[in-house]
Formats: C-alpha cells, structure tokens, sequence
C-alpha cells in the first residue's frame, strides 16, 4: 500500500469541499471492500488558509492524504475514478496539485494501460523535475512547490517492457503534458 497526497486550491465554496471530501470518503470504502485490514488505510483531511508567502494568494486549501492499494487489474476501478476525478477538477478550473510521486506514477501508469492497452510495463525511472533538493521534508511529500502556484512539469516517468520504453511527463496537476514511446 501507498499513500497519496494532493492539494485542492481555491476551493472557496464549502459545496466544493463536500463533495471532494465525499468523493475520497467513497474511495476509502472501495478500497475497505479489497483490503482486509482496515487499519492499514490511513485517511486524513486538512483544511486552512494557504497564505501570501511566495508572493500570492492561493485561497483556502483543501488536502487529502490517504492510504491506496497499487494500480493492479482488481484495483484498476479506483484508480479510473481517480483519474477521472482529477482530470474532471482540472478541466473545471480547479486548482489541483499532487504532492508525491506514488500518486503520479499510478496516473501515468493508468494511462498507459488505459488508453495505450499497454499491461506488461514496469516503472524503471521516476525522476523529479522541480525541488530536487528538498528531500526528508516529510515522508508524504515529494513536491512541496515551494517556488510557485503555478502548474510545472514535475516529473519523469519511464516504463519499459521487452520491446519498447514509454516515457511520460506530468505537471503538477496531474495532467500528462507529454508522451512519447520509444523502441529499445
């Protein structure tokens, strides 16, 4: 198991809150349903104020950190509606950004089975493409962004099976930005 984390930005409206909320609620007893040992998944919602201290204002903010099965065949449903669910915010307008590479490499991942029909692939790299040098700053976040609410490229992905190698960067939003499949 791994944990996600992802941040919601400008979420001004408590009606956006509820419903994000009420989406990860949903997701937590999809994966109750395949795994067991409940006390394994872990669920955490944060709300606040994220302040002016990189120079603008980012509103109210709205973090979940929760606890996920790996994108396998029997979990492929929830990592759809996740998918779906942030591609959905970003299309809206929302602000969104994905704090850890587990969530991005799943994302990439997903696509790749998804809309490539490529299952047998492994990850063989996961590189960071922005705060490089922030590491140890907490376990569950790779990305802190730091520097910007802007959207960034963010990270490298790289799969590879016995023909080919599929690279992919993904921005901070979740949203793929480019892809390309290579023969080895």
């Amino acid at each position: 198991m791994e944990k996600i984390n992802l941040e919601y930005l400008k979420t001004n409206l408590i009606e956006d809150e509820f419903e994000i909320e009420q989406f990860w609620i949903d997701i937590r007893k999809e994966i109750y349903k395949i795994e067991e040992d409940h006390s394994l998944v872990y669920f955490n919602i944060r709300r606040g104020h994220a302040s002016a201290y990189i120079g603008e204002y980012a509103g109210v903010f709205f973090q979940i950190l929760i606890t996920v099965l790996p994108l396998t065949d029997a979990t492929l449903s929830i990592w759809e509606k996740i998918y779906n669910h942030i591609k959905l915010k970003r299309e809206k307008g929302k602000v969104l950004r994905v704090l850890n590479l587990a969530l991005l490499e799943n994302l990439c991942k997903f696509d790749l089975i998804n809309s490539k029909g490529v299952r047998n692939a492994d990850i063989t790299k996961s590189e960071k493409l922005v705060d490089k040098d922030i590491e140890g700053y907490d376990s569950d976040l790779d990305f802190p962004y730091e520097e910007t609410l802007d959207k960034v490229n963010c990270a490298l992905i790289v799969f590879e099976n016995k023909k080919y190698l599929y690279e992919y960067t993904i921005a901070s939003d979740g949203e793929i930005t480019s892809y390309n499949r290579k023969e080895k």
